[in-house]
């Protein structure tokens, strides 16, 4: 049968001259806009602006791709692209990495992702020898920027209704409906800010608490949490009384590693999906009756306690997380203990008395 150039009809079956720019087009929305809200609930840590680039590229060449603009130069572009995209979900693939990154949130094996890019630029190959391709580089001009225009605005839209939202040291949450900044060391001395985000946290309000606001995949979070077990578990060998421990994990919720036990601890979760995004983790949180004594983090080498030193002696720690070097020696203390003191360099247990337990 004839080939009909006009129509690019093939075998007598006419194939739509936007049908693969707008198929990749969809792709690439939809990568773009998972990218988006993964980024505007704070799940990105690490180059957020490079990140943003990202999704803006891929909205810029989405649009460009579903309104027709310079079709001929566009579809080629498209194909470098995603030849790079190739390259990088090899590497990634070649390093052992459970998922592309491509979808933002969704989990996708970067060998499905490489043969899906070595599709699309097989396809594209095809395509630009098509003679349909050669449009005139003015074609579709202004779908492009209408299209755009759109994007780009609906794109500021979501951002500016998810900015991040600022918990204060008195409880009010300010800002946008977004991840929520906090700064736990501004914390001392008040009733616990998250005590109305944490569920079912009422046994929180009553008594000695150490807590440990947590994230699953942290490497610190899973080291400090073995470490407050270990000594947990000296405490039940010797028969000694267990001082309460709160593990109060943050989204995106998850379970912790099998290699990190947590059963003498009680577990909490936020009530929300919502992400924070407090300076360090873990955040060591000692309350009593619901008021914040101490705040820290994680040290390598030193030990946080369990032990709840009164308000008038406590050093507030900066919103930095604090380091070995940044630490004053306690004072040795009248009677020889030094289990008052904020960090103790010790990593026995340390020993409780009678005001000391948890009620």
């Amino acid at each position: 049968m004839e080939k009909t150039e006009k129509s690019g009809s093939v075998s007598g079956r006419k194939i739509p001259p936007n049908f693969l720019p707008n198929l990749i087009a969809i792709l690439l929305y939809i990568a773009a806009g998972l990218k988006l809200a993964e980024f505007l609930q704070g799940g990105v840590r690490s180059n957020p602006h490079f990140y943003l680039a990202e999704i803006l590229f891929e909205l810029i060449l989405a649009s460009a791709l579903l309104s027709g603009f310079a079709r001929s130069l566009t579809i080629r572009f498209t194909g470098l692209v995603f030849l790079v995209f190739l390259g990088v979900t090899i590497d990634r693939a070649l390093h052992g990495r459970h998922s592309c990154g491509c979808f933002g949130p969704v989990k996708v094996n970067p060998w499905i992702t490489s043969l899906l890019d070595t599709s699309i630029i097989i396809s594209i190959l095809i395509y630009v020898k098509m003679p349909y391709v050669r449009a005139p580089i003015r074609q579709g001009m202004t779908s492009f920027a209408v299209l755009l225009t759109v994007v780009l605005i609906g794109t500021g839209v979501a951002m500016n209704y998810f900015r991040p939202a600022h918990l204060l040291a008195n409880g009010r949450l300010i800002g946008g409906h977004g991840p929520i900044v906090c700064n736990p060391p501004s914390w001392y001395g008040k009733k616990l800010p998250l005590m109305r985000f944490i569920k079912a946290a009422g046994p929180l309000h009553s008594g000695k608490w150490l807590i440990v606001m947590y994230y699953h995949q942290c490497p610190d979070c899973q080291a400090e949490i073995r470490l407050i077990e270990r000594h947990l578990q000296r405490r039940v060998e010797k028969r000694r009384p267990l001082p309460d421990v709160a593990l109060v994990q943050i989204p995106p919720f998850g379970r912790l590693p099998k290699n990190v036990p947590t059963q003498h601890m009680h577990m909490f979760q936020m009530k929300s999906a919502r992400h924070w995004l407090p300076p360090f983790l873990p955040v060591l949180i000692g309350i009593q009756n619901g008021v914040v004594t101490r705040v820290g983090t994680r040290v390598p080498g030193q030990w946080f306690g369990f032990s709840t030193p009164p308000l008038t002696t406590h050093a507030k720690l900066s919103s930095r997380p604090a380091s070995p070097a940044t630490h004053r020696k306690p004072a040795p203390a009248k009677s020889g203990r030094s289990d008052q003191a904020p960090f103790a360099k010790s990593r026995l247990p340390l020993r409780f008395d009678r005001r000391d337990r948890a009620t």
